[in-house]
C-alpha cells in the first residue's frame, strides 16, 4: 500500500488539479439539495400564541413562573393525547410530539407550532394543543382550589357547630340564673360560667369569620386563574421562509464540497504518482532537463493534425535549449544524436517526443527524428506516410532549421523515438538517452525500471523531459545532492562576498 504525507499546499493542489472532479461533487450536492425542495417541500405549519396568568415577582424582581415548567406542561403526555384527539383520523400522541415546538416568548408567553402535511390539520392541532393546554391549568388549579374549599368548609362547618353549641350552653345558664337569682351562690357560679361561655363563643367566631373570607379569597382566585390564561392567538399559518429553499440548496453544494474534498484526500494519500519536479529528480537522482506542453493524439488524423499546425511556444523553446546544451557539452563534433524513450500508454509523452525536432529546429539545429517498430506508433506511421515535406525516408522526418543560429550554426540532431512497455527492454544504441514522461503518470518504481533497463543496455540516461507539468511546480528539479551543493557554493560565495579573507561581515 502506498500512501504519502501530504502537506496543505500539496492538498491545495490537488484540488485545483481536480478541480472537475471537485465542481462534479458540489455539483451533485446542488442537485440532491434541489431535489429534496422539489420532491419533499417544507411541510405547512400553524402557530398559536398563549398568555399566562399574571405572577407574582420574588424579592430579586424575577417572577416565580419557570417557563420551562411551562413548556413541560404544554408538551406532556395528558395535553397531547387531548389535542390528537381533536382531529380525525386522531393523532397518536408520540407522532404529535415530533410535530410540536413550544417556545417561551416571554414569561408570560408561549407560542405553540405544530407542523403537518395538512395545513388545515395543522391549525386544528396547534388550537387544540393550546385549548387543552389551558384547560388542564384550569383542571389543575380547580383541584387544588377544591381541595383547599373543602378543607376551609369543613372547618367553617365545625365551627358553626361549637358556635351554635356554645350558645346553647349560655341559654341553659342564662335561664338558671333568672330563676336562681344572681345573689346566691348558685347564681354566682352561673354568672362566672355565662362570662367564660360568651368569651369563647367570640373566640370561636372570630376564627369562623377567618375561615369564611379564606373561602372567598380561594374561590375568586380560581375564578381569576381561569379567566386570565387564554389564547392570544388563535392558529395561523406559518408563511414559508423565501431562503429556506435556497438554505437547503447551498447545504447540499457545501455537504458536496466537503464530500470531494475527502474523496480527493483520501485519494491522494493513497496515489504514488510523481508530479513536480523535485520529486522526478529525487526518484532517480537525475536531473528534470526540460518542459513541454503536448495534446493527447488518438488517430492518425490527429497526428497528422500535429505535425502540420504545431509550432512551438517560446517557454518550450527555451526550456528545450537546456537540454540541447547538455547534449552539445560532450559532443566533439557537430552531430548531435538522442534516445528519447517513452512509455507506450502514456500518449502526451509520445506527442512530446514527437514535438522535440520541430522545437529543435527553432533553435537553428537541422534535426532527423526516426521512430522505432511499436504498435502504438502505428498511427504516426500512417501520418509520416501522409506527409511529403521533409521525409527524408519511411519511418523519419528532417526538420530544416527555422533560423539562423550563433549558437547552433552547423549542428545537427538525430533523435530517435523509442517506445517503452511497462517492463521496459532496451538495446544498446550509444547516445544519450532521455525519458519523456508525463506529470502524474509514473511512480518512484516506474523510474527506476527505466533507469536500471538502460544502465543494463550500456545507456547513459541523462534526465528527464517532463510534459505539461504542474502550473504550480515552483521546484527545479535538480537532484537532491546538486541542490544541495549549490546552495552551499552560494552560501560560501555570499561569505565570501562580506569578507574575503575571514568570511565573516565587518
Amino acid at each position: 500500500m502506498h500512501e504519502q504525507t501530504l502537506n496543505v499546499g500539496a492538498f491545495l493542489r490537488n484540488l485545483r488539479r481536480q478541480r472537475v472532479l471537485l465542481a462534479v461533487f458540489v455539483l451533485l450536492g446542488l442537485l440532491c439539495g434541489a431535489g429534496l425542495v422539489v420532491y419533499q417541500p417544507p411541510l405547512p405549519s400553524a402557530r398559536t400564541l398563549v398568555i399566562l396568568s399574571p405572577t407574582a415577582e420574588t424579592p430579586q424582581g424575577t417572577p416565580e413562573r419557570d417557563t420551562e415548567t411551562e413548556i413541560i406542561i404544554a408538551t406532556s403526555l395528558p395535553v397531547v393525547a387531548a389535542a390528537g384527539e381533536a382531529v380525525t383520523p386522531a393523532v397518536s400522541p408520540q407522532v404529535l410530539r415530533g410535530e410540536l415546538v413550544v417556545t417561551a416568548l416571554s414569561a408570560d408567553v408561549l407560542q405553540i407550532q405544530v407542523t403537518n402535511a395538512s395545513a388545515q390539520r395543522a391549525v386544528a392541532l396547534a388550537n387544540a394543543i393550546a385549548t387543552d393546554y389551558i384547560a388542564y391549568l384550569n383542571s389543575t388549579a380547580s383541584s387544588s382550589n377544591d381541595v383547599v374549599l373543602t378543607t376551609l368548609k369543613q372547618e367553617a362547618s365545625q365551627l358553626t357547630s361549637q358556635i351554635l353549641l356554645l350558645q346553647q350552653q349560655i341559654n341553659a345558664a342564662t335561664a338558671r340564673l333568672a330563676a336562681e337569682g344572681a345573689s346566691t351562690a348558685a347564681g354566682l357560679r352561673d354568672t362566672a360560667l355565662l362570662d367564660a361561655l360568651r368569651a369563647e363563643q367570640d373566640e370561636v367566631s372570630l376564627q369562623l369569620n377567618n375561615i369564611n373570607s379564606q373561602i372567598v379569597t380561594a374561590e375568586l382566585s380560581d375564578s381569576a386563574s381561569a379567566s386570565t390564561t387564554q389564547v392570544l392567538q388563535k392558529a395561523q399559518l406559518v408563511p414559508p421562509s423565501e431562503v429556506l429553499a435556497p438554505t437547503i440548496v447551498g447545504i447540499g453544494g457545501l455537504a458536496g464540497l466537503i464530500v470531494g474534498c475527502l474523496v480527493i484526500f483520501f485519494r491522494s494519500r493513497r496515489d504514488p504518482r510523481l508530479r513536480l519536479r523535485d520529486d522526478f529528480a529525487a526518484a532517480i537522482g537525475l536531473p528534470v532537463l526540460a518542459s513541454m506542453d503536448a495534446d493527447r493524439c488518438r488517430s492518425a488524423s490527429d497526428w497528422a493534425r500535429a505535425l502540420r499546425r504545431y509550432r512551438p511556444s517560446p517557454v518550450d523553446v527555451w526550456s528545450v535549449r537546456r537540454l540541447v546544451n547538455r547534449l552539445a557539452l560532450g559532443a566533439s563534433d557537430k552531430r548531435l544524436e538522442l534516445n528519447v524513450l517513452a512509455y507506450a500508454d502514456d500518449p502526451r509523452a509520445l506527442v512530446a517526443s514527437v514535438q522535440l525536432p520541430r522545437t529543435t529546429a527553432e533553435l537553428g539545429l537541422e534535426t532527423t527524428l526516426f521512430l522505432t517498430d511499436h504498435p502504438s506508433l502505428v498511427p504516426l506511421r500512417t501520418a509520416f506516410s501522409l506527409r511529403h515535406d521533409g521525409v527524408s525516408q519511411p519511418g523519419a522526418i528532417t526538420y530544416e532549421p527555422r533560423k539562423d543560429s550563433n549558437e547552433f550554426s552547423g549542428t545537427e540532431l538525430v533523435v530517435q523515438l523509442t517506445v517503452l512497455d511497462r517492463v521496459p527492454h532496451l538495446t544498446p544504441v550509444g547516445s544519450p538517452c532521455v525519458l519523456a514522461v508525463s506529470s502524474g503518470y509514473p511512480t518512484a518504481e516506474d523510474l527506476a525500471r527505466v533507469a536500471l533497463a538502460v544502465s543494463e543496455s550500456g545507456n547513459a540516461l541523462e534526465g528527464v523531459l517532463l510534459v505539461n507539468p504542474d502550473p504550480d511546480d515552483a521546484t527545479t528539479g535538480m537532484p537532491p545532492e546538486v541542490a544541495n551543493q549549490r546552495r552551499h557554493g552560494q552560501r560560501r560565495s555570499f561569505q565570501r562576498v562580506l569578507d574575503p579573507v575571514s568570511g565573516q561581515g565587518r
